[in-house]
């Protein structure tokens, strides 16, 4: 895993300090996008959100595609 990466283990704690993580897949990493709802948004690293994974679900005539979601991983025995 990359020095820069975060692994996020307790968003609680982020929001309660009064900032959060934004988790993005595709088109919605682009800063362009995300600053046209969050102006003051900063770039801190890329991360992974530990025990969950990028899935898809049925297809979005809006987006022309699968709807992205990030879910919790089923554990694994």
């Amino acid at each position: 895993m990359p020095s820069e990466t975060v692994v996020v283990k307790s968003i609680s704690k982020a929001v309660s300090e009064g900032f959060f993580y934004y988790f993005g897949y595709g088109s919605n990493l682009l800063k362009e996008r995300i600053h046209v709802q969050i102006k003051e948004a900063v770039f801190e690293s890329t991360g992974v959100l530990s025990c969950h994974e990028l899935t898809f679900y049925d297809s979005s005539r809006r987006w022309f595609g699968a709807i992205a979601s990030i879910e919790p991983k089923p554990i694994s025995k």
